[in-house]
Formats: C-alpha cells, structure tokens, sequence
C-alpha cells in the first residue's frame, strides 16, 4: 500500500511540474525537432502577473521583427523561438542614477525587484541595461535545456540594451533593432559596425586590420548590400 502511494505521489508531482512548465513555457514558432534547429528563448524581465499577456506580445513583435530582417528572414525555417514567463514583484528596470554619462531627466531614477534584476547604467553607462541575476541561467536549464540562445526583454519603455551570453533590450520604439543589433553580438559573435574604444578591438568576422579587398573574411559579399571594406573613424585608424 505505501509502494502505490508512493507512486501515486510520484505520479501527481510530475503531473504538476508539467503543468507548470506548459503555464512557464511557450512555443512561439516551431519548425520542427529541437536537434535540428537553432532554439532561440526569450525571457522576461520586470513583468508582473497580470503583464505576462503583454510579455507574450512583445515576445511576439521582436520575433516577427527578427525574421523580417535579413539574414534571418532566409533562415526562419531553421529556427524554433520559445519563451519563458516568470513573474517579477516589481514592474520596470532599475535605474541607479550613477552613470557617468547621466544626463537623462525625463528618465526617474528607482530601483525594482525583478526576477533577473535588470538595471541601467550597467558598468557606469547609462543605455547599458543589463540582467544581474543568475537566475535566467537556471531557468533555462530547468524549462528548456536544449537552448542554443536566449533573449532578454526589459519591461522598461526607455532606450537601452546589452549584449554578452544573453543579450538584453527594452520596450524603446526602437527596441527590436536594438536587440537583433545585440543578437548580433551574442549568436555571431559580430562586432560594432561602429568605433566603440581600443578595448573592443579584434579581428571578427566583420572586424579587421586587414584592407585588401580580396583578403578579408567577407570578401565574397564585398560589393552586395553596401558591403566593402570601410576605415574606422573616430580613432579607429587602421581597423576596417
């Protein structure tokens, strides 16, 4: 008798942690067996309960916006996008106000419990917003182990943004660019098309001290889409 209701108890926590994992992820596109595609997942930060229906639809608009955009719309069948809800306390993102670049009135300075703790001036900048809480790594191996990139979205309205493993934006109306320009970073390991500081400098696959035409790495998309090979500004003399 203990034997079955031991398994009976068994039987009724797995149910419940399937459930919960079907009210915590969802699949927003699906192109097939998860070994055979690339599984993007999007998590959320600084969203309440009663905003997991509009993190849904943000999920939503940057996917579309995603593969809207070349190269990703060729490759859409290649992807599945998924996502991860958890509720945070507080709604919003932290902003400490320190940055040595703050000079943003109409932005107020709070701090907000969230689940992944997302916070502006990140490293003492301001636009630099960034998750400082582990916790997104742990709910990805818990909910969807088989990722191969997450994404991040602040429920915040103001411009910011990261890259690094999981790169992070906001609800800015210029949010989507930021976040595929942050992807960008993190799935193919790009560097800035702009000049950023000396500390940033590599040889990438868009990033080079090598001039010659015919040498560099994107030589065969040299002369389609505006690609070439262009000299740094602002310092970055000798890189293209």
């Amino acid at each position: 008798m203990k034997n079955i209701l031991l398994i009976f108890s068994l039987m009724v926590l797995c149910i419940n942690a399937i459930s919960q994992n079907d009210n915590v992820l969802d699949t927003i596109l699906w192109n097939g067996d998860v070994n055979k595609r690339i599984n993007l997942v999007f998590l959320g930060d600084g969203y309440q309960s009663n905003e997991l229906d509009d993190y849904h639809n943000d999920v939503i608009t940057q996917t579309q916006a995603l593969f809207a955009t070349p190269p990703f719309d060729s490759y859409r069948s290649y992807f599945n996008v998924f996502s991860i809800s958890i509720p945070s306390e507080d709604s919003g993102a932290s902003h400490p106000g320190n940055a040595s670049d703050e000079a943003f009135q109409d932005h107020p300075v709070g701090s907000y419990q969230t689940t992944y703790e997302c916070t502006f001036d990140y490293f003492g900048v301001h636009r630099l917003l960034s998750h400082t809480n582990n916790n997104a790594f742990y709910h990805l191996l818990q909910y969807f182990p088989q990722y191969d990139q997450a994404v991040m979205i602040s429920n915040t309205p103001y411009y910011g943004g990261s890259g690094g493993y999981i790169p992070v934006g906001s609800l800015h109306e210029n949010s989507t660019e930021i976040i595929i320009h942050e992807l960008a970073h993190s799935f193919a390991n790009l560097a800035d098309e702009y000049w950023t500081e000396s500390q940033y400098v590599g040889e990438y696959p868009n990033m080079t001290s090598e001039s010659e035409v015919t040498l560099v790495r994107w030589k065969d998309w040299v002369g389609e889409f505006g690609v070439g090979v262009y000299q740094h500004c602002c310092g970055g003399e000798g890189w293209y």
